[in-house]
């Protein structure tokens, strides 16, 4: 207390400590949660804040109005090792402290609703097996569980996997649906609880399938028709027929071109029919006919003859009559195609290279030179001391002949006056023999006397006949007028080229 005088009287002062009580208030924890599968350990703590502090604490399971006494005490926790689904329910834990409450919010008391999990077990019974007829309805199988969660049921079929809902029922029964189903209850993760049930039908005979569509065959191969039929009891008698244009039936017989197999299926019968080299009579339309003691059902099948293959070769058609020949023929003509087509590259490349002769030109031998010309001349020397040397051309048209240099050295050699292949004298050197005169080795002096020429006669223009002839062979635009006095010639290399034994 201060009464404004504080340099005068000392300040009073006085404390009192207030308590305030209240009724206890309650949440409950539960671990590892409050949905527990079975078998697991629960625990639940009751968290209470009062003052002044629980006197007592309790845990009841509530069991609708009423509620049973689990615990009392001032213990906080309650466990419940290994939980089983019968402890599923409201767990209440209650406080109290001796102070009254006021309202029911604070009447020290929580609940908890614990959902206790276990697997799915299916609690139907079925009397085994379900006996139905082809063709009528099955009657609904219904597959009941229990488990928490609810468990989900299905049906599957043993073999094929198929699912169906549940219940399983079915409007036509047939040999599709005959078999084992299993009945299958889940609930996470759970293992699976089944159950089987046998589906028995019994019923006239069915062949698989819908009416195929027409079976082409070549001419000459094996066709094999196949007719699967699904029966309870199986079939008795399988027949095949062939059918002509008037919807007569023919019975087929194993025999001939025809042969029939038979085969034991789980749930019926496969019937082959073969047909050997298969002919034009062949086609038709053929039906498979299957009998049990409830009755009996038949396929109808068309087979036909395929068109025979049309192969186009280098020598013309050919059919194809379902032998390996025509793959023969077929591969050969493409080899010999691809090597002609080799040999005409080649040719061509060859023409443009130079490495043939044009048509139309001389053949030349060895070292490019014309040996048909070249021997003529070289004749012609080994025969000069017994005629005398025809005058030359005044010149040469190289539209006629163009002169080999070993055409030429003959040429030169004759107007020499020397043997062939002897060098010839230095102008001025030439000697008088046997008091005759020399002629100039320019040019010799023309004579009257036409000397004779071996392997035709010489013209007016001095050329034989096998000079004219291979003269005629070249083109008219090769090389310019060449007159013999332009030629330049050197004798050391026409002596080696006249001495060559291609000469």
């Amino acid at each position: 207390a201060d009464q404004g005088y504080p340099d005068q009287l000392q300040v009073q002062s006085a404390e009192q400590v207030l308590d305030v009580q209240y009724p206890p208030v309650a949440s409950i924890s539960s671990a590892p949660d409050s949905s527990v599968k079975e078998t697991n350990t629960l625990t639940l703590t009751c968290m209470v804040q009062s003052n002044p502090a629980a006197s007592q604490i309790r845990w009841l399971k509530v069991n609708g109005d009423s509620s049973d006494v689990l615990q009392t005490g001032l213990t906080t926790t309650y466990v419940i090792p290994k939980i089983t689904r019968s402890q599923n329910g409201t767990y209440r834990c209650e406080a109290s402290n001796g102070v009254i409450p006021r309202d029911r919010e604070s009447n020290g008391q929580a609940t908890v609703n614990i959902d206790v999990y276990y697997a799915p077990k299916i609690s139907s019974s079925f009397v085994q097996p379900f006996r139905v007829d082809f063709g009528s309805s099955l009657p609904p199988i219904e597959c009941a569980a229990e488990g928490n969660p609810t468990p989900d049921l299905q049906w599957v079929q043993v073999g094929t996997g198929r699912t169906f809902n549940n219940p399983l029922s079915f409007a036509t029964m047939s040999y599709g649906e005959e078999g084992t189903f299993t009945c299958q209850a889940s609930a996470l993760d759970f293992p699976k609880d089944t159950v089987n049930v046998t589906i028995d039908v019994k019923g006239r005979p069915d062949i698989i399938g819908n009416r195929p569509e027409a079976q082409e065959f070549k001419e000459g191969k094996t066709a094999q028709v196949v007719c699967e039929i699904q029966a309870d009891p199986r079939p008795s008698r399988v027949e095949w027929f062939l059918m002509d244009s008037s919807d007569n039936r023919a019975i087929i017989t194993t025999g001939s071109s025809y042969r029939i197999i038979q085969e034991n299926l789980p749930n019926g019968m496969k019937s082959t029919l073969k047909i050997d080299s298969v002919k034009p009579e062949h086609s038709g339309r053929y039906v498979c006919k299957a009998t049990n003691t409830y009755g009996e059902d038949e396929q109808f099948f068309d087979v036909t003859l395929q068109a025979a293959d049309v192969v186009t070769t280098a020598r013309g058609l050919y059919q194809d009559n379902g032998s390996d020949t025509t793959m023969v023929i077929i591969i050969v003509v493409v080899v010999l195609l691809l090597l002609l087509l080799l040999v005409g590259i080649g040719v061509m490349l060859a023409h443009k290279r130079g490495l043939l002769p044009c048509k139309g030109e001389p053949e030349t031998g060895k070292g490019g030179r014309d040996e048909n010309v070249t021997n003529e001349f070289s004749i012609e020397m080994a025969d000069k001391d017994k005629s005398p040397t025809a005058p030359l051309p005044s010149r040469v048209e190289s539209s006629h002949y163009i002169p080999t240099p070993l055409v030429a050295a003959s040429y030169e050699a004759r107007l020499s006056g020397a043997s062939f292949g002897e060098p010839r004298s230095p102008p001025g050197e030439g000697k008088p023999s046997d008091g005759k005169k020399v002629n100039s080795p320019a040019f010799p002096e023309p004579t009257t006397e036409e000397p004779p020429v071996q392997g035709g006669y010489r013209g007016e223009d001095g050329l034989n006949n096998a000079e004219l002839e291979l003269s005629s062979r070249k083109p008219a635009s090769r090389r310019p007028i060449v007159e013999p006095k332009d030629m330049d010639l050197d004798y050391p290399t026409l002596r080696q080229q006249t001495a060559s034994p291609y000469v």
